[in-house]
């Protein structure tokens, strides 16, 4: 969600509460995550109490480094974090967007407020930030975007699967490719896959039954029940056979930049031996590349 004041962003990260909180105020978890993909933020300085201050660098793949700063307004652990937040120099010395090649005269000052809410073993999260203005808006979406993705990733490492595509269209026909039955067995699974929706229930709480048929008629029963709905901009769900046979948790996000929007698809298993074991028994993730080529291949159809 984006008003022309503020920003707003919601991700479900399968993670309990204690270690997202880590990620964001510990700086050996905020290095491995913070910045956009192909970003590094090398030695994060945090100071964890109101008033403390914060020092990040983003280094881009080509070695350029762009600095932040910041002052912790409001800290409830476990809960709740407010900074205010300055372009910098490495000292944390204010400097003005323009003085690194932004146009306009935006100060580069932005208010972000980061919320957690426990939902047991996964995590709420809700960011909003204020300031920014909306000229800059898709680009510090697209931003935020990726950094959460491998901030996802990055608590749950090795025990899950990500595959991503851009395509070329807009977020909401993309949405509705991957929400409506009516496109979705028209393209959903890999290669020579063909699927059939018995039921959508498209809501929070509300569940997908479909059957996958394999190329030698094989059919495989589905079922994802949906636990978070964010429109345009995400869907989490837990996946398996059934209610009583649940394998793992996934999470879609949707990140629309310049007319192109990215998906990515991050499921989640309950170990190691297990998200393996589909890796290697199921080629998991050349299917799920094969399964956003054929979900490419339908859209520019439709564009």
């Amino acid at each position: 969600m984006t008003t022309e004041d503020e920003i707003q962003i919601t991700r479900v990260f399968d993670a309990p509460i204690a270690l997202v909180w880590d990620a964001w105020t510990k700086p050996e978890h905020f290095s491995k995550w913070w910045g956009p993909k192909h970003f590094s933020s090398p030695d994060p300085q945090i100071d964890l109490k109101v008033g403390g201050k914060l020092l990040w660098a983003m280094r881009g793949p080509d070695g350029s480094t762009h600095y932040n700063a910041g002052v912790f307004r409001e800290i409830e652990p476990m809960s709740k974090l407010v900074c205010d937040t300055h372009f910098s120099d490495a000292d944390g010395k204010k400097i003005r967007p323009a003085d690194i090649g932004f146009p306009g005269d935006w100060h580069g000052e932005t208010t972000i407020s980061v919320t957690l809410e426990d939902l047991g073993e996964r995590t709420r999260m809700t960011i909003r930030q204020t300031g920014t203005p909306a000229e800059f808006h898709d680009m510090s979406r697209a931003g935020w975007g990726t950094s959460l993705e491998k901030l996802s990733e990055s608590l749950t490492e090795d025990r899950s699967v990500v595959v991503n595509r851009t395509f070329d269209a807009p977020r909401k026909l993309v949405w509705e490719v991957f929400t409506r039955p009516e496109h979705m067995d028209k393209w959903w699974g890999p290669d020579g896959f063909s699927n059939k929706t018995h039921e959508m229930d498209f809501r929070a709480g509300g569940a997908w039954k479909h059957t996958m048929i394999g190329p030698d008629g094989t059919e495989f029963p589905n079922y994802s029940e949906y636990t978070e709905i964010v429109e345009p901009e995400l869907i989490a769900y837990r996946h398996g056979t059934g209610p009583d046979d649940i394998m793992f948790n996934a999470t879609i996000t949707f990140t629309e930049f310049m007319g192109k929007t990215t998906v990515n698809i991050h499921s989640v298993f309950p170990d190691k031996p297990s998200r393996d074991r589909v890796v290697e028994q199921y080629g998991a993730i050349e299917g799920g590349k094969q399964h956003l080529a054929n979900a490419s291949a339908y859209i520019e159809q439709l564009s």
